[in-house]
């Protein structure tokens, strides 16, 4: 599952090397200022990514432990869809 994460946050970067510019910028000296982390204005999308391996995780626990219950993930997952659709409205 960490795998797959690290591959769906990280897809654009080792896909297209171009998409690193946004995290170059050159001042009027010409010098070189490399910035770390995630975009704020991307941060949403890679949450809303985090919470949906965690619950595909809890999904998994369920079915082997029982525990947490299909309920708890149901609702949980609707909380994820109200916050998709809330940031797609944002766009």
């Amino acid at each position: 599952m960490y795998d797959s994460f690290y591959q769906v946050a990280s897809e654009t970067v080792h896909t297209s090397p171009r998409t690193l510019e946004d995290y170059i910028a050159i001042d009027e000296k010409e010098n070189i200022k490399v910035m770390w982390g995630p975009r704020i204005e991307r941060i949403d999308v890679q949450l809303i990514a985090a919470i949906d391996f965690m619950l595909r995780a809890c999904q998994c626990l369920s079915e082997i432990f029982g525990k947490p219950q299909k309920e708890e993930i149901n609702s949980l997952n609707r909380q994820k869809e109200s916050l998709y659709l809330k940031y797609k409205e944002m766009e």
